[in-house]
């Protein structure tokens, strides 16, 4: 007769087999700076929303350290993205985390919340244009003092 130990350990070793393995994020847009215009998006590993009567509720997912108005949906049911309202404030840095409190289709969840950032790029100078009269070459400079020529 198997001790109740034994049985213990062969039941709970039956449980651990039938779950699954911890929900990972394998991707996130953007990754270190955006353009004002950006889309934030979060991929997984597996499917999370599948059918519109058993996906988690996108908005309870992402949160933000500051207050980016707009849209947050599932693109396809492995990525999330959150699209602005309105331009990203350059110079800005955006803090966005992906709470652990939701389940994807298979029953696997992120073992902790994932956290990224990213800063919002602004204005540049992509070229140069004569300014000044015939004669002398001098050209916008993107900081005072500097020169391109």
């Amino acid at each position: 007769m198997p001790s109740l130990r034994a049985l213990a350990l062969l039941v709970l070793g039956a449980l651990a087999a039938d779950l699954p393995a911890a929900l990972r994020v394998i991707r996130v847009t953007p990754l270190r700076e955006a353009a004002p215009f950006a889309v934030i998006s979060v991929t997984f590993d597996r499917p999370v929303a599948g059918s519109l009567d058993r996906s988690a509720d996108p908005a309870a997912i992402l949160t933000r350290s500051l207050v980016v108005g707009g849209a947050i949906d599932w693109r396809d049911p492995v990525t999330l993205r959150l699209r602005p309202a309105a331009p990203l404030a350059p110079g800005t840095t955006y803090a966005i985390t992906v709470s652990g409190g939701f389940t994807a289709m298979d029953r696997s969840r992120l073992p902790e919340p994932y956290r990224f950032s990213f800063r919002v790029t602004g204005p540049r100078i992509l070229f140069g244009v004569r300014v000044s009269g015939a004669g002398s070459v001098q050209f916008l400079t993107p900081t005072p003092g500097s020169s391109w020529c």
